[in-house]
């Protein structure tokens, strides 16, 4: 069971790719060392609002228990909303994340999709 949360924004911020990759590198971090409430901290009141500590807590234990902890993240593609990386997690899964920084480097938006190569199709 995976949890997807989509909350657009009618607007985007200008953060960069370096922004961004250091938000994915402690998300990755703060999952892997099982840390739900650090992940909680990274969303936006926005986020927090849709998706609670609890709610963030079931979904790290989860995926744990299914995906095991994220090996590796890389880039894809950013465009002018949204930044997707590729998360490759221990036992074997792939899934693309899908995020959205604030002004304050908090995740404005943050999604899963299942993994799949035609990245054009990514939204």
């Amino acid at each position: 069971m995976f949890f997807t949360l989509l909350l657009t924004t009618g607007f985007a911020f200008s953060q960069t790719k370096q922004d961004y990759d250091a938000a994915i590198n402690k998300f990755q971090t703060f999952y892997n060392k099982k840390q739900p409430e650090n992940i909680y901290n990274m969303f936006s009141q926005r986020v927090q609002s849709a998706m609670t500590l609890d709610k963030t807590k079931e979904m790290v234990t989860t995926m744990h228990r299914d995906l095991g902890e994220i090996k590796a993240h890389t880039f894809i593609k950013q465009d002018d909303q949204f930044s997707f990386y590729k998360l490759d997690y221990a036992k074997g899964g792939r899934l693309i994340l899908v995020v959205c920084l604030n002004k304050e480097n908090l995740f404005q938006n943050f999604r899963y999709n299942e993994y799949h190569t035609d990245y054009d199709k990514l939204r």
